[in-house]
């Protein structure tokens, strides 16, 4: 098959904007009582890194890596290596304030592992612990290893195949594989990164017409009607987090969905608001912010656990506002740093 190179894409860009917000709010919005539903509306924001990792698969299915360590490392490097630094930051000031975290942790959460206790929690948790405050890192070991699935992905997606046919095939026995094991190993993200790779084979997006959006947008809402239906019959069993994982693709993808119908129709448009320097500043900097957000609303350092909600949301915003651009900034320095003593990345 022949691979071709994505431009910048305005619906892609808006929509990781779009799930880099939901993922805040889905994390601070039970604070805010006064607003009707705060306690339910979870449900439909915790969508954020379903959309993040479609959109990362989807990317990747329209290039082809050919020298996959340099291309490994430099992700490495550019997606770990701040979470790292969070990390070792986060440890020194829960240790300096009485907080007992082991060495097996500690080595963990260096190397990007923690994630580990969310795919596979029972057999991680023997080996190390969660650290309080850096619960959301989860999603940087899922990515790595999404990563890693590539030379696979590239391999499957060179044969001779029709691509419509397997990606559907592929999509359900990999759900219903996900869902059999779904007591030992959580494996459903590994599936949406996936789909979106095979999505880009056929240009499903650029494809997205007036019927699509239509019936992908029923599904969308009986997506989320299920959630809520199952949220308060059957929440806590195995049955509800497989429908959750499932649910999880089809409610993030929508909005992908949506803003590619957007662009599709009116591209201009859809361009002219991602050029917007305020549109391309917060692309260039959600993946910070998901990673900075996090530490001031769970655990340890919960400001709404502490202060009022006025003066809450003060420090919340403000303090992860000033976080990302730190965490950006000492980031990109290592970075440069280690781009030159690397041989293999020049």
């Amino acid at each position: 098959m022949s691979y071709t190179t994505n431009k910048r894409n305005a619906a892609l860009s808006i929509s990781r904007i779009v799930g880099m917000i939901f993922i805040v709010i889905c994390h601070i919005i039970n604070y805010y009582t006064f607003i009707p539903m705060s306690d339910s509306l979870p449900q439909f924001f915790n969508c954020g890194v379903p959309i993040f990792i479609f959109i990362s698969g989807y990317l990747y299915g329209g290039k082809f890596i050919h020298n996959f360590k340099k291309w490994y490392l430099q992700r490495i490097i550019i997606i770990a290596m701040p979470a790292i630094i969070l990390s070792i930051v986060m440890i020194i000031i829960l240790s300096s304030i009485g907080e007992k975290i082991s060495i097996n942790s500690i080595i963990a959460y260096c190397l990007s592992l923690e994630g580990l206790l969310f795919i596979a929690g029972d057999i991680s948790s023997m080996f190390f612990k969660y650290i309080p405050g850096l619960g959301h890192l989860w999603f940087i070991t899922i990515i790595i290893i999404c990563y890693l699935l590539i030379p696979v992905l590239q391999k499957v997606s060179s044969k001779s195949m029709h691509p419509t046919r397997f990606l559907i095939v592929f999509f359900l026995v990999a759900s219903v594989i996900s869902i059999v094991i779904s007591n030992y190993c959580s494996l459903f993200y590994f599936v949406i990164f996936a789909t979106g790779y095979f999505s880009k084979r056929i240009n499903l997006l650029e494809r997205v017409n007036t019927s699509f959006l239509l019936i992908y947008t029923a599904i969308f809402f009986a997506a989320i009607l299920g959630r809520l239906l199952l949220q308060q019959t059957m929440d806590g069993t195995s049955v509800y987090s497989s429908y959750v994982a499932i649910s999880h693709l089809f409610v993030g993808t929508w909005f992908v969905v949506l803003f590619s119908f957007l662009n599709n129709k009116f591209p201009t448009i859809l361009t002219k608001i991602a050029d917007l320097k305020v549109t391309k500043l917060f692309d260039s900097y959600s993946f910070y912010i998901y990673l900075t957000h996090g530490v001031l609303c769970i655990d340890t350092f919960n400001v709404y656990e502490f202060f009022s909600l006025p003066l809450a949301t003060i420090l919340f915003f403000g303090g992860t506002i000033i976080s990302t651009f730190l965490l950006k900034y000492i980031s990109d320095i290592i970075n440069k740093v280690l781009y030159k003593k690397i041989p293999i990345l020049k």
